[in-house]
């Protein structure tokens, strides 16, 4: 177990800093050149689509049941990372829980999932999901809430893999640790998690996506 993983989360949204030769790939959102499998991710309880430098994910009232937490993820297209840096930049539009969000990372390929997650009840948590997925992953940090005064303002979210331990930050604050993660190389991408008892239609919109070399 050699990998770091570095989660970051800061407020406000201007553009990451960095020349072509270190970007590893990028999407702003204005179109599906990229080649996102859209269609895969639908759902009765999420629509994802692409408008005007966003991805939007939209939650509508649920016309199909469900009896526990239901987590769509969206990978990087036909991409495998080890050392990288990736930036994004969320918010959502919720006035309830009921709809988390973020960065996951898989190490390596699909042995254990790597979630940072914004909650729009003005939490985030940081947990690990291992192969096969259960309903109940291993939480790194509990659900805290965030120290902004806002819960629904913009976040850049960071990642950053190099090495042998894991660090996560919010808001450019340090909030959890952990010794090893497992190796690379393996997918990162978006994800979005929906919870059973709230029927309001809200929405998350990403922007802004960088992945390059830390």
């Amino acid at each position: 177990m050699a990998s770091i993983l570095v989660l970051v989360a800061t407020g406000g949204c201007s553009s990451a800093a960095s020349t072509p030769d270190q970007v590893l790939f990028a999407d702003d959102f204005r179109s599906n050149a990229r080649g996102w499998d859209l269609d895969s991710a639908q759902s009765h309880w999420l629509q994802w689509s692409l408008a005007a430098g966003k991805l939007r994910v939209t939650r509508t009232p649920a016309s199909v049941p469900f009896a526990g937490p239901m987590r769509f993820c969206l990978p990087i297209p036909h991409r495998a990372f080890t050392d990288f840096q990736v930036t994004l930049d969320a918010r959502s539009e919720s006035k309830a829980a009921g709809i988390a969000y973020g960065i996951f990372v898989d190490r390596p390929t699909n042995d254990a999932r790597y979630y940072f997650a914004l909650d729009s009840d003005g939490t985030y948590s940081v947990f690990v999901e291992e192969h096969p997925p259960t309903l109940h992953p291993d939480f790194i940090q509990e659900p805290t809430a965030l120290s902004t005064a806002n819960a629904r303002a913009p976040h850049r979210i960071t990642v950053s893999a190099v090495g042998a331990a894991m660090t996560l930050a919010l808001d450019g604050t340090r909030v959890a640790s952990v010794p090893d993660a497992q190796l690379g190389p393996g997918p990162l991408g978006i994800f979005v998690e929906v919870v059973p008892g709230s029927g309001d239609e809200t929405w998350v919109e990403f922007a802004n996506l960088i992945v390059q070399k830390p």
